[in-house]
């Protein structure tokens, strides 16, 4: 079984060389596999992370490499690159299954029981198994079958058709009561970016240092870097006030919005202005310099979101925090060696928390987010999407302007719909 020809969109490693092109359609290669439809998807955005700048000098030499950072990625696991269909989030519909669907297999994920062709389906960024001990203990971002869709080892999600491994253990079923009024670009930030940012935000205030802070603040804390990730985490940390998860009744919270763009910083207010919390809270919006200056002032904060993935912003995080602290840190990093050492933290008993959300294990918790505030998480001026277009010129020179706008902060989470003319 396999779909027909279609239009992908493809980075050509090593330069930064996207292109639109027709590909052939994906095949059903395993029994566990899936072949999705795909409606709509996004800007992928691992290769264009968003910046912290050091100088104009560092901030030129990231933008000439953040495009291959999941090359880097790649090479590190596989020791070699080589072109892919890009996009790691998808909703679609299920046009084919594999010969594992349809059978009453009560050892399996239940969807290997349940899928059906038509079905309306979500697809996390990581291939999950739901079967082996890591999905077992809800870590499925370290599934022992993990792949990352739109990389070289699985072609993406910005194409008209995808092929989907393990799907049983990694689809979500968009059921009609459960996603009532939903619009699809909505649906689609839950492949990734605010499972992820609510990830950070979750693993910072749920630490046990972070509990002492609860009984006897001030809470202070910051998100580091305001691309669209770091707009999920701002939402998240206001979401645990407006929801009482986090008590802060009795005392202000502070929460720092850092980005050296302004338009980011704008934009982030728009969306604070939209989340009403039942605690005290107040949000400032600030340039790297600016935050540096307010902790002299003020001593720091107690939990730091890194969203960006470059060393600046890990810097930034480890100057930022109090003793005690945590830095959660989900941005992919890929240099060598980190900004700090072992003694740096020790000196200042510092807790990092490093790596990628487990999308799949956490996918409900984060959907109760996106339901709380779906003014928030919509398209349009003040909120979380940009835009819904489709990929344009023939040439691809409309998707790589989209991925140009991005890189400069102009534009935010863009919405493909690969059917769009």
């Amino acid at each position: 079984m396999s779909a027909p020809r279609h239009k992908a969109v493809i980075l050509h490693p090593p330069a930064r060389d996207i292109r639109l092109e027709e590909v052939e359609g994906p095949k059903i290669t395993d029994p566990d596999d899936v072949i999705v439809k795909v409606t709509v998807s996004c800007r992928h955005n691992t290769p264009t992370i968003s910046h912290i700048q050091l100088s104009s000098a560092l901030w030129a030499m990231w933008k000439r490499f953040a495009p291959l950072q999941v090359l880097s990625i790649s090479l590190r696991h596989t020791g070699s690159v080589k072109e892919f269909i890009m996009g790691h989030e998808l909703v679609g519909e299920v046009v084919a299954l594999g010969s594992s669907y349809g059978n009453d297999v009560a050892s399996r994920p239940l969807l290997y029981s349940t899928l059906r062709i038509g079905d309306k389906v979500i697809s996390p960024f990581t291939v999950s198994c739901g079967e082996c001990d890591n999905c077992a203990l809800g870590f499925s971002a370290r599934c022992a079958y993990s792949k990352l869709l739109g990389s070289p080892s699985l072609s993406g999600a910005q194409a008209q058709y995808i092929r989907i491994p393990k799907a049983g253990g990694t689809l979500v079923v968009v059921d009609p009561n459960q996603f009532s009024g939903i619009p699809d670009p909505s649906l689609l930030l839950m492949a990734d970016i605010l499972p992820t940012g609510y990830f950070a935000v979750r693993s910072a205030l749920r630490h046990p240092n972070l509990e002492l802070i609860k009984r006897n603040g001030p809470l202070r804390i910051a998100v580091v870097g305001l691309g669209p990730v770091g707009l999920c985490a701002l939402v998240g940390f206001l979401d645990s006030l407006a929801e009482g998860l986090w008590d802060s009744s009795s005392t202000q919270c502070t929460i720092l919005a850092v980005d050296p763009s302004r338009s980011r910083r704008e934009r982030a207010s728009h969306v604070r202005d939209a989340v009403t919390c039942r605690y005290p809270a107040s949000v400032e919006y600030l340039s790297p310099d600016e935050a540096n200056e307010w902790k002299a002032k003020n001593g720091g904060v107690h939990a730091v979101c890194e969203m960006v993935g470059n060393n600046s912003a890990l810097r930034l995080a480890y100057d930022l925090i109090r003793p005690f602290g945590v830095i959660s840190s989900i941005g992919v990093h890929t240099a060598p060696n980190l900004p700090f050492t072992g003694g740096d933290l020790y000196d200042k008993n510092v807790s990092l928390s490093f790596g990628r959300c487990p999308v799949r294990s956490i996918f409900d918790e984060a959907l109760e987010v996106l339901k709380r505030w779906p003014e928030v998480f919509g398209v349009g001026n003040g909120k979380i999407i940009d835009k819904v277009i489709g990929f344009g010129a023939a040439d691809g020179s409309d998707v790589r302007r989209t991925y140009a706008e991005f890189d400069e902060g102009i534009c935010g989470k863009v919405v493909f719909d690969p059917w769009k003319e």
